[in-house]
């Protein structure tokens, strides 16, 4: 049983779990204010193409759907990229959704993403707030992991009620494989992998496994691709590197090429699995 896209009226709004439970949503998300953090929604995906959400600005998530934005979402429509781990808003293009959800408070924030067997989970956070750096949202992405746990256990009762009545946005095709896979490792295990293997201060490329028919980084574009995961600018990475602003972009594109991904976004779904690999340094030139 599901509510089609075609469907999305204002008796939809007024009367599917996924709206109905927004109050209790607010409640529990108040402790997020602590962090300065307004918007939470949680997206639950399944392998079907159905989903149900559960959000603490109704207003703005009503306005997603009914003026079509999830047809143009990085989440709605690449996920084959998805593993655990987290999504900087900033790795995403923000026109059209970010700039729009800016209208309705929701400026940049950060989406935690966890894929089981049968769904894939997406726990979005989000501010208005200018002050909140991406640096900050990463020292504190413990507290944001733990709050999710929390709200699946909270929330349990109110997740098997929307289950019931799941949307459907694509009817006719379904977005997700039904071999979708979860992760073998998270962000934090490459984070470490990738750290050890940059400590050998005599490796000078890191060799990738069989998914990328065992190319390489270069030791420079290994050093790029952690900051990039840790949610650098790459303003501040030319500075941080002190190299060129033109230097950084062409070894983002040399990445890019190597690693199979379009975005910054898709880059760092990728750097996620580079763990399960065969990832290793060579020495020497």
């Amino acid at each position: 049983m599901g509510t089609e896209s075609s469907q999305f009226n204002t008796s939809f709004f007024e009367t599917n779990p996924s709206f109905t439970a927004t109050s209790e949503v607010v409640e529990l998300t108040r402790p997020l204010a602590a962090l300065g953090l307004s918007y939470f929604t949680f997206d639950r995906h399944y392998v079907d193409g159905s989903r149900i959400v559960l959000t603490n600005h109704a207003q703005w998530i009503t306005h997603y759907w009914k003026s079509g934005l999830f047809k143009r979402a990085i989440f709605e429509q690449a996920p084959s990229h998805f593993n655990d781990g987290h999504v900087l808003w900033d790795w995403l293009n923000r026109e059209p959704i970010y700039s729009e959800a800016a209208l309705h408070g929701i400026d940049h924030g950060v989406t935690l993403t966890k894929v089981r067997g049968h769904c894939s989970d997406f726990f979005h956070f989000g501010t208005l707030n200018k002050h909140i750096t991406n640096e900050f949202i990463i020292n504190n992405m413990a507290c944001l992991s733990k709050f999710a746990s929390v709200f699946e256990h909270k929330m349990k009762s109110f997740i098997k009620n929307a289950e019931n009545e799941k949307i459907i946005p694509h009817a006719s095709n379904s977005i997700w494989a039904a071999t979708s896979r979860a992760a073998d490792k998270t962000q934090d295990a490459f984070e470490d992998s990738l750290l050890g293997l940059l400590g050998k201060r005599e490796a000078s490329r890191i060799f990738l496994g069989e998914e990328f028919f065992y190319g390489h980084l270069t030791r420079s574009e290994a050093i790029l691709l952690r900051e990039l995961v840790s949610g650098v600018s790459c303003s501040d990475i030319s500075r941080k590197l002190n190299i060129s602003d033109d230097a950084v972009n062409k070894r983002i594109r040399s990445i890019k090429t190597k690693l199979g991904g379009k975005t910054l976004c898709e880059i760092g779904f990728v750097a996620g699995r580079l763990c399960a690999n065969a990832v290793y340094p060579v020495l020497g030139r």
